[in-house]
């Protein structure tokens, strides 16, 4: 996303106040609906946990990620106020973060009597500041995620004063058609 609309976007959300990564959580949800079955379904949403009141935490190398999942439910009217409704939702969803998402996908699987999977995920690393290493700015080339029960994959990730958005998409019907509906639906965010 270019400079300038990365910016435009970040003032938008913080005069109705709500943040840029359920803006763009919401456009994600929204690109699913529009070629899913059902008007009601489940995201992975990815976040940091790694403990920093842990001493030589720094020095620990691994993934950190927990994920918490996020029921998107179909909301008609304006776009703001289906932001609104996923950042109420998220709020709601992140302060159960002692019962992972692992473990409510445990418990679907239990009740349904068979394996539920959440094929998408969206993580939203933004305000993480800038990539760096030696005092020096770390250059994005190329990034691609491999997880095999994945299907689609978005990350929102704040560079500087941009936002790079990348869909990593495994199955799709048109996946060319589907890559073009993402990138129209983020650039009218």
């Amino acid at each position: 996303m270019l400079a300038e609309s990365w910016a435009a976007l970040v003032t938008r959300a913080k005069k109705y106040a709500v943040t840029p990564s359920n803006v763009l959580l919401t456009v994600y949800t929204d690109v699913l609906r529009r070629w899913s079955t059902s008007p009601d379904f489940c995201v992975n949403v990815t976040s940091m946990s790694r403990d920093d009141r842990v001493p030589g935490i720094e020095r620990v190398v691994g993934d950190f990620t927990d994920v918490t999942v996020h029921a998107s439910r179909a909301h008609p009217g304006p776009f703001i106020d289906r932001v609104r409704v996923t950042q109420h939702q998220m709020a709601e969803e992140l302060s159960h973060t002692a019962f992972s998402g692992t473990e409510v996908l445990r418990e679907m699987s239990r009740a349904k009597g068979e394996s539920v999977v959440v094929p998408v995920v969206f993580t939203g690393a933004l305000g993480t500041g800038p990539r760096r290493q030696d005092d020096a700015a770390v250059e994005l080339v190329h990034g691609v995620s491999r997880t095999p029960q994945v299907w689609i994959d978005c990350q929102a990730l704040e560079d500087g004063a941009t936002c790079n958005v990348n869909w990593d998409v495994r199955r799709a019907p048109s996946r060319r058609r589907f890559s073009r509906t993402c990138g129209e639906l983020h650039a009218g965010a």
